[in-house]
């Protein structure tokens, strides 16, 4: 019986952890939908603070960064855009994908080339 107890427990444990990934990732597209929808309609500032609530809900995803570097190249803003893609090229995301590849290679063409890649 107390076998059955631990087992029980430990498919509680794993189904909590699975709900609250979830959700945290549901936060975090719902926040991105946010800063797309802000940086279409030229609020950049919003946008900024919003990409930013987005990688700190989840802070192995490179996306928000990336989008931050495109955000201040599109606003000018050159100095950060070149830090922020310095940011990029070092992050270590979780899990590599063809995309988060992709990220990085562009933003080392951007710090290589002086200017930040569109």
């Amino acid at each position: 019986m107390q076998k059955n107890n631990i087992i029980f427990f430990i498919l509680a444990i794993i189904s909590v952890f699975f709900v609250t990934l979830i959700v945290n990732i549901n936060k975090l597209e719902s926040e991105i939908n946010k800063c797309k929808h802000s940086n279409d309609k030229s609020f950049y500032r919003e946008a900024d603070i919003c990409y930013k609530i987005a990688f700190a809900q989840l802070p192995n995803r490179l996306y928000p960064l990336y989008q931050r570097m495109l955000l201040y190249k599109k606003m000018g803003r050159k100095e950060e855009a070149m830090a922020m893609a310095e940011r990029i090229i070092t992050f270590r995301p979780k899990i590599e994908s063809p995309a988060t590849k992709q990220m990085q290679e562009e933003a080392e063409k951007s710090r290589l080339a002086g200017k930040v890649f569109i």
